[in-house]
């Protein structure tokens, strides 16, 4: 894992593989690897739409905005409940969103002990989306959906053309990722069950701390 990241540090991602790098040094837990490499690539993200000072910014803010609501989402259910972290370090690891989950409803949100009580905490319409989820893939699957709508949306009403190009590259990138699911499904010989999972062809079942136990 060093020896890679230290490759990457003289590439175009070197501030995020550096920093990950010393992250993976101090803990050498692959979640906390993880965290790092998401965090720093979505505050950059943010950083790259606050350089645009015209009519492309608004909806550069509200497409990056879904994307960083559907992370932040699921890194404070996965940080808070399956990995028991504390709320500040759960935090720490947010970039809040332009959208929704903004920062003052990340700091309650952080805090609130139950992952049912999170998503009753979730504003409209994510609150409606997330209604009677038990368990983080079906978040992450509902979610998912949350996106693709907004990029679609974007795709086909937007007026900017770098929010479009935007939401096309995203749209692309997830049915890459499911393609990705089942061609990895299939060279690992997983059961076809965990593939359909995988590939959003059926709902997942496993309830709450039974991925974190195993």
């Amino acid at each position: 894992v060093l020896e890679l990241l230290r490759l990457l540090e003289g590439g175009p991602y070197s501030l995020i593989a550096r920093q990950a790098r010393e992250i993976f040094e101090q803990k050498r837990e692959p979640f906390a690897l993880e965290a790092t490499i998401d965090q720093r690539y979505y505050a950059g993200l943010v950083r790259h739409v606050m350089q645009f000072h015209d009519n492309n910014l608004y909806p550069l803010q509200q497409l990056v905005g879904t994307l960083l609501d559907r992370s932040d989402l699921l890194s404070l259910l996965r940080f808070r409940f399956s990995y028991k972290l504390s709320p500040s370090e759960t935090y720490y690891q947010l970039v809040p969103s332009f959208r929704l989950l903004n920062r003052e409803r990340l700091l309650r949100m952080v805090n609130v002990e139950n992952f049912e009580r999170v998503l009753e905490a979730l504003p409209p319409p994510l609150f409606g989306l997330l209604a009677g989820s038990t368990n983080l893939i079906e978040v992450q699957k509902r979610m998912g959906r949350y996106v693709t709508a907004e990029a679609i949306r974007v795709l086909r009403h937007g007026r900017s053309a770098v929010a479009r190009a935007l939401a096309y590259l995203i749209l692309r990138e997830m049915d890459l990722l499911l393609l990705f699911a089942l061609i990895q499904g299939r060279l690992l010989e997983l059961p076809q069950d965990l593939v359909d999972i995988a590939m959003e062809l059926a709902e997942p079942s496993c309830p709450i701390g039974t991925m974190a136990a195993a």
